[in-house]
């Protein structure tokens, strides 16, 4: 009649994550490496994004494996890029991926200078001295008068 049964109190706050384990360092770099951005992976984690970026700051190792994982991902789209513009996978190149990756990978002046549209500058010089002069004699030598107005013209009168 007297069985005791004991429950454990659960502890408050927030899941103790080893941000140094091998496995949890995989996991990282698989989810960065999925295009995931930090509060995003951090929302994963179960952390703040504020508890990641001061991890980024105290650990080169967690940095690094951020940093891996971003480039993988990047590195897998750049491929498919190129494949697609090239046609290397069997297809028709996609003329769409070969302008994209023109503009955003042609620009250096070591590559060419691909760009798809041409800016010119054009420097202009006004003196506006000259300018008034030349107006000036042109109104002296006019004759200082109007033409008269038309016969079938409009005339207002606004003083009613």
């Amino acid at each position: 009649m007297g069985t005791k049964t004991t429950k454990k109190r659960a502890k408050l706050g927030r899941k103790r994550i080893n941000l140094s384990d091998p496995d949890t360092l995989k996991k990282i770099k698989h989810l960065a490496g999925l295009g995931l951005s930090d509060s995003a992976i951090s929302k994963s984690l179960g952390i703040s994004a504020r508890t990641l970026a001061r991890r980024k700051k105290d650990s080169v190792i967690f940095g690094d494996t951020i940093k891996a994982g971003k480039m993988s991902a990047i590195e897998k789209v750049s491929n498919a890029l190129f494949d697609s513009a090239t046609g290397r996978t069997g297809e028709k190149p996609s003329t769409a991926a070969q302008i994209f990756f023109l503009k955003n990978r042609g620009a250096s002046d070591e590559l060419g200078a691909w760009k798809d549209r041409l800016e010119q500058t054009t420097n202009y010089s006004v003196n506006l001295a000259d300018i008034i002069g030349t107006r000036k004699q042109a109104l002296t030598h006019s004759t200082g008068t109007l033409a008269p107005p038309a016969d079938d013209a409009l005339i207002i009168n606004n003083e009613d």
